[in-house]
Formats: structure tokens, C-alpha cells, sequence
């Protein structure tokens, strides 16, 4: 059993209006337990029923250092700059070896199961919601080799149903050709249509990605319509200082022109329209650009 250390701000971390209360454990745990003996003293945040306890813990520290060394101050790693918003010390987003994860418990002291076991700390405030940016040190210019590339969790994907060589697009991309023609369009489609069955299932069952799953057929007349990346993105509008909330972000969906008229016919209404109404919200806060 372990106490949580709740007992200044350099310890703790109330985010979410008390929902979640971020903190280090002594002694130091060795992994995520069933129960622990969590107490509170008259310094700590209010604690409800609700409230949840996420136990931040040094994974990766060499057992050799828990002796007499207290672990990093959360302080060092993660700043509140709102109620559900917070700075990170990119040191230890982007070294494996300095990655914190994070335990979750209830006020009883225990194990809150989130069906993704121990999560990095990274993962773990995303996933409650919690606006994340990088800290930079006295105010200096941000080390890049040090920023995590940008990710999603969720993904559109178009399944090769009508896939077949394009004539227009192969008139002058040099690595296209037509071998595949020799076994027949339909035998490589259903090639391809496993691989592509394939690739969705690694990524909903294995990797835990959200898949926006469309087809098309030959009435489409897009043989290409599985690259929808080629005819759309994503992004943020003017990103707002850390202590504002997700919800007041100016989102954009990008549609770019495509050379070939088959291509271009990929632009499909049903799906910008569905693209569109995913936020939900303020209508002015969805915008599209060409």
C-alpha cells in the first residue's frame, strides 16, 4: 500500500474543476495496484465521491534511484495553465526513457479501470480533454527535435470498392503501370480490398483508432477514392493561448483541386457534408477553405 502525496501544490495538480487530481505517490509504487490506503490532508483540494486520483509514476527511473530519491516534482514536468488546459516539459513527452504514466484510482483508493491499462501522461490528459501545449525554458526558442509529431486518434478512410488502374492519373506519373491488369480487375481488387480490410482492422482492434469507414462503387467513377488524404485536410485556425478550452478552437476542413476530372470527382458532397457536422457546437466555429 502507498499514501498519496497531496500535501502542497508542488505534489498536486487539480484539473477539471476537482474531477481529476494529478499526483505523485510515495512510496514509490511499482506498478498500478488493486487498492491503495489514499488519504487527503487539510491542504488538499476538496475530494467528493467523484473525484479521481491520477498517480503519476516514473516508470522508467532505475530502481537503484528510489532510494532517498524522490521522484521529479510534477512541477518540473506538467504546469497548470487553466483548469483543463496545462503546459508539458517536452523533455518528457519526446524521450522514451523520461516517459511518466499515469495510474488512475478513486477516492476509496481504487483501481479505476480504463480498459487501456497504465497510459502516458500524455495520452492520459488527452484523453480527459485537457488542453496540452509545449513549455519552452525562459521563454527561448523551442527545441524541435524535441516536439512529438502532430497525431490523431480518429481517421477517414475510403475502402478500395471500385479500385482500379487510372488511365488519366498513369498519363504522366511515371510509377504507375499496369502490370496488375494481367490477373484481371477484379482479382486485384479483391487483393486489395483484403489488405485494406486488413489495415482497419489493426487499426480499430489493435491500435484503438477511431475509422470514419466510406466506400465507393462504379457509378463514383473514382477508381482512386481510396487517397483521400490527396483532397483533404484538417487544422487549427489562429491556436488560442494554452488556458483556453478545446471547444472554443476555429476548425478548418481543407479541400485541395485535383488535376485529373476523375480525381476531382472524389470531393463527394456526403462526405464533406459529414466532415462538416463531426464538431459539434458553434457552426462558426467549422469552417471550410479551398
Amino acid at each position: 500500500l502507498f499514501s498519496f502525496s497531496l500535501a502542497g501544490e508542488e505534489a498536486m495538480m487539480a484539473l477539471h474543476s476537482g474531477r481529476y487530481i494529478l499526483t505523485r505517490a510515495t512510496p514509490r509504487p511499482w506498478g498500478p495496484l488493486t487498492s491503495t490506503n489514499a488519504s487527503t490532508s487539510t491542504s488538499s483540494p476538496s475530494v467528493g465521491d467523484g473525484t479521481l486520483f491520477a498517480v503519476v509514476r516514473d516508470a522508467f527511473r532505475d530502481c537503484e534511484c528510489s532510494r532517498g530519491d524522490s521522484p521529479l516534482p510534477l512541477s518540473h514536468i506538467v504546469e497548470k495553465t487553466g483548469d483543463a488546459s496545462v503546459r508539458v516539459n517536452p523533455e518528457y513527452v519526446a524521450d522514451p526513457a523520461k516517459a511518466q504514466v499515469v495510474d488512475l484510482y478513486n477516492s476509496n483508493g481504487e483501481t479505476v479501470h480504463r480498459g487501456k491499462g497504465s497510459m502516458e501522461l500524455s495520452e492520459f490528459l488527452h484523453s480527459i480533454g485537457t488542453h496540452m501545449s509545449l513549455w519552452t525554458d525562459k521563454g527561448g526558442a523551442m527545441d524541435r527535435s524535441l516536439v512529438i509529431p502532430q497525431s490523431t486518434n480518429e481517421v477517414l478512410m475510403v475502402a478500395p470498392t471500385a479500385f482500379r488502374f487510372n488511365d488519366e492519373t498513369a498519363a504522366d506519373n511515371f510509377f504507375m503501370h499496369g502490370g496488375g491488369r494481367d490477373h484481371g480487375e477484379t482479382s486485384m481488387r479483391q487483393a486489395v480490398l483484403r489488405e485494406h480490410a486488413g489495415l482497419y482492422r489493426m487499426l480499430t482492434r489493435e491500435v484503438g483508432v477511431k475509422v470514419h469507414l466510406f466506400e465507393h462503387g462504379h457509378h463514383h467513377a473514382t477508381p482512386e477514392a481510396c487517397f483521400p488524404n490527396n483532397w483533404f485536410s484538417t487544422t487549427v485556425l489562429n491556436p488560442p493561448a494554452p488556458q483556453a478550452l478545446q471547444a472554443s478552437l476555429d476548425r478548418a476542413l481543407v479541400t485541395y483541386p485535383m488535376k485529373c476530372p476523375n480525381r476531382q470527382l472524389e470531393r463527394r458532397s456526403d462526405i464533406i457534408d459529414y466532415l462538416l457536422q463531426m464538431e459539434s457546437g458553434d457552426d462558426s466555429k467549422r469552417k471550410r477553405y479551398e
